[in-house]
C-alpha cells in the first residue's frame, strides 16, 4: 500500500498535545518530534505551530496620547485604517445607480509605501475630529520592541493544541504506528498535565 486517506490532515499521521501550558507543550512536541524522526520510515516530521515568528510590538504611551486628546482606541483605529483599510474601521459603500449593486469601498495606504519601520512610525494618528488639532505621528506615541511569537494558535474544541505531523516512506503506516504509540504512551505518563493523542490515517485498500 503506497497511498493513504488522510481525512483532511496534511500528513499521514498526526500527534496532538493539548493543554493550557503552551510553552511546556511546545517543548514536549519538539522532543517527541525528535524521537519520531528516529523511527525508520518516518519522513517530514515537523511541529506544525512554530513559536519563533519575528514580530514587531508597539506599546502605546497612554499619557502622551491623552495629552492631545487621543485614546488607545484612536491610535489603534488610525493604524488599522492605514494598514488594513477603511472597511475594517468604518465600512463605506458605493451604489451603482445603473445596476443597483453596492460595492465596498476600501481606502488604505499602498503596500509599497509601508516598506520600512520608519514608514510605519510615520503613519498619521488622529481621532478624526475636525478642528481638534489632535493629529500626531504614530512613532511619537509608541515604543517599538522586537519579539517572537507563534504565527498561528490551533485549538481542539476549546483547548489549545500543538500538532506533530509526519509522513511515511519505505514502510507501511501500521508498522510505523506500532513503534510510535509506545513513545506517545511514555510521554503521556511523564507529562500528565498535557493530553497526548495520536490521530492516524487509515490505509487505502
Amino acid at each position: 500500500m503506497s497511498q493513504t486517506l488522510n481525512f483532511g490532515l496534511p500528513a499521514p499521521f498526526n500527534v496532538q498535545i493539548n493543554g493550557r501550558d503552551l510553552a511546556n507543550n511546545r517543548r514536549l512536541a519538539a522532543g517527541l518530534a525528535e524521537k519520531i524522526r528516529q523511527i525508520p520510515g518516518t519522513v517530514d516530521v515537523r511541529v506544525q505551530q512554530p513559536a519563533d515568528l519575528p514580530k514587531l510590538k508597539f506599546a502605546i504611551d497612554r499619557d502622551k496620547a491623552a495629552e492631545i486628546g487621543l485614546s488607545e482606541k484612536d491610535v489603534a483605529n488610525s493604524v488599522l485604517l492605514s494598514l488594513s483599510g477603511s472597511g475594517q474601521v468604518q465600512p463605506g459603500y458605493w451604489l451603482d445607480p445603473h445596476l443597483g449593486i453596492q460595492y465596498l469601498v476600501n481606502i488604505r495606504a499602498p503596500e509599497r509605501a509601508m516598506d520600512s519601520i520608519t514608514a510605519l512610525q510615520s503613519l498619521p494618528v488622529s481621532a478624526s475630529d475636525a478642528g481638534e488639532g489632535n493629529g500626531q505621528l504614530f512613532g511619537n506615541l509608541s515604543t517599538l520592541t522586537r519579539t517572537n511569537g507563534p504565527p498561528i494558535i490551533s485549538h481542539y474544541n476549546v483547548m489549545p493544541v500543538i500538532d506533530v505531523f509526519g509522513g511515511v516512506s519505505g514502510r507501511d503506516l501500521g508498522s510505523v504506528l506500532s513503534e510510535l504509540k509506545p513513545l506517545i504512551a511514555k510521554r503521556r505518563r511523564n507529562s500528565p498535565a498535557a493530553a497526548t493523542s495520536p490521530c492516524a490515517a487509515r490505509p487505502k485498500p
